[in-house]
Parts: structure tokens; sequence; C-alpha cells
């Protein structure tokens, strides 16, 4: 369902020319009227405040920037309760993550942040039967088939390339480590203009890897998620 009635207008203020055309392009298909703008300024100074509608800004342009034109970021880290697990949280007051180190560490929301009856709106699922569970490396594994899988949701590392034809393969989902292994934090913090998670993955035996994750959110910009793997020995492939 839209969040956005058709009856209203879509605003949409950037100083590139080929990214206003792509969206009036791609709202218009949808049928919704579109407006566009090269600037913040020219956007509030032809705005009626009575019309519906809502405005996709950019944030950083010349003159002024998406961020005095009406959004107001800001930025938050910090841990939670998600669903009955300790999760870390990263926010600008646009968008906020959650991540869960204890089942792999798993981005377990993004979401879009706003106000009424659809704020926020979730972008991930979470398995509704498995939130808040926790699991020994041996529940996690079960049997190895894919029905003994715990899926909690999600966004997971996810090793390549994935099989069971040969040892060169990663043999998994169920995986106890490199699936829903239990990650240590080596940060959370305000860094600057920008908030930092950074999670490791415990050390795998079959592969002789570490994974580590990494989001970092800014004030002005979308979040970033980097995936490194750390090796001992061998590799797979």
């Amino acid at each position: 369902m839209s969040l956005i009635p058709k009856k209203g207008t879509v605003y949409v203020v950037d100083d590139d020319e080929a990214v206003r055309d792509s969206l009036q392009w791609l709202l218009e298909g949808r049928d919704y009227r579109v407006r566009c703008f090269d600037s913040a300024e020219s956007f509030l100074s032809r705005y009626d405040p009575r019309e519906v509608g809502c405005v996709l800004v950019d944030i950083r342009m010349s003159g002024m920037s998406g961020q005095p034109a009406g959004v107001h970021p800001v930025l938050e880290v910090g841990t939670v309760d998600f669903c009955g697990w300790r999760g870390l949280r990263l926010a600008n007051g646009l968008v906020q993550i959650v991540a869960v180190p204890d089942i792999g560490g798993r981005i377990m929301a993004c979401d879009l942040l706003g106000q009424g009856e659809h704020a926020p709106h979730p972008f991930l699922f979470v398995d509704p039967d498995l939130a808040g569970k926790l699991f020994t490396p041996e529940e996690n594994q079960g049997d190895g088939s894919l029905a003994a899988w715990k899926n909690y949701g999600g966004d997971k590392t996810w090793p390549a390339p994935q099989g069971w034809d040969h040892d060169g393969q990663w043999h998994g989902p169920p995986d106890p480590v490199l699936d829903s292994g239990r990650h240590t934090l080596d940060r959370l913090a305000l860094d600057g203009g920008r908030a930092v998670i950074a999670m490791t993955s415990p050390p795998d035996p079959r592969t002789a890897s570490m994974p580590k994750r990494s989001m970092t959110r800014a004030f002005n910009s979308a979040s970033a998620l980097r995936d490194t793997i750390a090796t001992r020995g061998r590799r797979l492939g």
C-alpha cells in the first residue's frame, strides 16, 4: 500500500538533473504527480504548505543543503532491546539500523523513521517464531539440513561459494559459526560525524576465517555496511 496519497504531490529537490529526471520518470510511471526543483531555495519559494505531499530531498547540495530545508537528523548510537535480543542501534533521525551480535552479527532492522501511522517503516523480515531466542552451536547446526536452519531473518553473512559438492564450498546454512555464531562487540561509538558498530565472528575451525561486520551512519549520508573476512590458514575456493 502506498504511503503517499495519489491526490498529493511528490516534490523532488536535487541539484543533479539526471537524478531529478529519473525520479520523475519513476514516480509518474506509478501515477504520482511530481514537481521537480534544482535547489532548496527554489522549492521553499514555491511550496504551498496547504498542499498534501511529500519531499524527496538531496541532503548535500550547493547553496542551501537539504538539512536546513526541513531535515534535521540527530545522530544516535546505543543498545536497545530488539524483539527480546540485545540490539545495537544506529540512527540519524531518518533511518535506524539495529544489529544483534548474538545471532551471527545480523542486521535485524533497517527502518525508515518518521511520524504517523506508517512510522517506523521496516525493510527487513524478522521471524516472529524465533524472536528473542538463542541456541547453542549444536542446536544451530542440528542435523545439518536446511530444515534445521534457524533463519532469524535480517541481513546475514553469506559465504561463497555455497554448496555441498566438495570441501571447497560453504556447506551452509545451517552453520553454527558463520551463520549464527555469537559475535564480539569491537566498537560502539560516536566518531566525529559518524556512529559506528564493529563486530567480529568467532573463528570458524573449518575455513579458518573470522568474518568482521562494521556499520557506520553519518549525519548526511546513507549507511555503509562492510563485511571483511580475516583468514588463518587455508581459504575456501
